[in-house]
């Protein structure tokens, strides 16, 4: 990419990111300090089901297409083919993805006393949303790859500003309710997806029948992967699931608060993905170390410098939450802590699966290292505490970031330097 091309795609990637960010921010913490703390630890719940849900749909499957169709993605034919391919398997895993929404509702309602007709409005609208995030997912690949940043962010835009006028509408007649919030969410998702699907039509040739060899080349991909695929749809909502069980709605209601605070994260997590994986995923070896160095401490950086106002003003962060979540000053900082430690996994995660840098031991060691830290926090800390809870998280995200550092010392030991040292034919 020209140097004023890379001008024009970062421009308008931040002018984009930025608008979706901000509309995302104020929605967000109008929520928090606008909606009755239990109501919205019932929406926090809701949030956390949905998103795990997407992870057990997907399983990964995006991120294989991406690494699949390396510097192929021109290529509408075999980009169709593979978006195809990943919608069959999405298809087959909609239906127990389904079924564990219902439950997961129906266990929210034994464990926090939340009417029926709610539990069950909220799981419907659960799967229906589940099903159209598929479209937006594989439909909008083809903007992605192409690095077409306007028109990537075009439908998003336009459909999270008609769900924040809704959601300003339901506060100015005092009608905002965990299931307006999720009526509003529904709509936004339903109406990307339609447009993300109608749109990519000229830029995909889906072909009528699934390709064996790229559902081969897909599953290849996502076996090392898939223990810790699924095991993340439940790890990364694991505090707001246990809270749930142990804990009260308001306990929820106060991480996820919390949590909102690392929205921060959320602009260069999405320029990691749409922007830098592609990036990184095109180098040549002899440019890898330099890129890799460039996205890796920028997102450092950006991690010490939000934790390190966090501690130095907690009373401006607390004070954006409103005066239900006031005094939260050890929460504060466990919460962000995690965050930045989730957020630095995620950016790691993106580049290092970019490169292929994935072992077969890769999904177990996640699971064996988190589910220790998790049996330990359990068995020893009083897990209906907020605080503890948070904690938990925090240990967790160091542990993944750990882990992932290891796959990139690995990577550029035997898959780069290796490389580069194979004879020439």
């Amino acid at each position: 990419m020209n140097t004023s091309r890379l001008r024009q795609t970062l421009f308008s990637f931040a002018t984009r990111q930025g608008a979706a960010q901000a509309i995302q921010i104020i929605s967000g913490f109008a929520l928090v300090r606008y909606m009755d703390i239990h109501e919205y630890g019932v929406a926090a719940f809701l949030l956390a089901v949905q998103a795990s849900a997407g992870i057990l749909s997907d399983l990964g499957l995006r991120d294989g297409i991406i690494a699949v169709i390396g510097q192929n993605a021109f290529d509408k034919f075999r980009l169709g083919s593979l978006v195809g391919a990943a919608m069959h398997q999405r298809r087959l895993n909609l239906l127990p993805v389904s079924i564990g929404i219902l439950a997961a509702f129906i266990l929210f309602h034994f464990l926090q006393d939340v009417p029926w007709p709610v539990v069950l409005a909220l799981a419907a609208m659960s799967i229906i949303n589940n099903s159209f995030v598929g479209w937006t997912i594989y439909f909008a690949l083809p903007w992605m790859l192409r690095q077409d940043v306007k028109a990537y962010y075009k439908p998003q835009l336009l459909f999270q500003t008609a769900r924040l006028a809704l959601l300003l509408l339901c506060i100015a007649f005092n009608f905002l309710d965990v299931i307006t919030l999720a009526i509003a969410n529904t709509f936004a998702t339903c109406g990307t997806a339609l447009w993300y699907r109608y749109k990519s039509a000229e830029l995909l040739d889906i072909p009528a029948q699934v390709s064996r060899d790229d559902m081969r080349h897909l599953r290849r991909y996502l076996l090392p992967l898939l223990p810790l695929s699924i095991f993340s749809a439940f790890q990364d909502q694991v505090t707001f699931f246990i809270l749930a069980i142990v804990g009260q709605a308001t306990n929820i209601a106060q991480a996820f608060a919390l949590g909102r605070l690392a929205i921060v994260f959320q602009f260069f997590g999405t320029a990691t993905l749409l922007l830098a994986t592609p990036w990184i995923a095109k180098a040549p070896d002899e440019n890898l170390p330099k890129r890799y160095a460039v996205v890796l401490g920028s997102a450092v950086t950006l991690a010490a410098a939000t934790l390190l106002g966090a501690l130095l003003f907690p009373d401006l962060f607390l004070w954006i939450l409103g005066h239900q979540y006031q005094g939260l000053y050890v929460e504060l900082g466990l919460a962000l802590g995690a965050a930045s430690a989730t957020f630095l996994y995620g950016v790691l995660y993106y580049i290092n699966n970019s490169r292929r840098w994935t072992w077969p031991w890769t999904g177990t060691s996640y699971v064996i290292a988190i589910v220790t830290i998790q049996a330990l926090c359990i068995v020893f800390l009083d897990m209906s505490q907020t605080r503890n809870a948070l904690l938990m998280s925090l240990l967790v995200g160091v542990a993944m970031v750990i882990l992932q550092l290891l796959h990139t010392i690995l990577g550029f030991a035997f898959k780069t330097i290796r490389k580069k040292k194979a004879p020439q034919v």
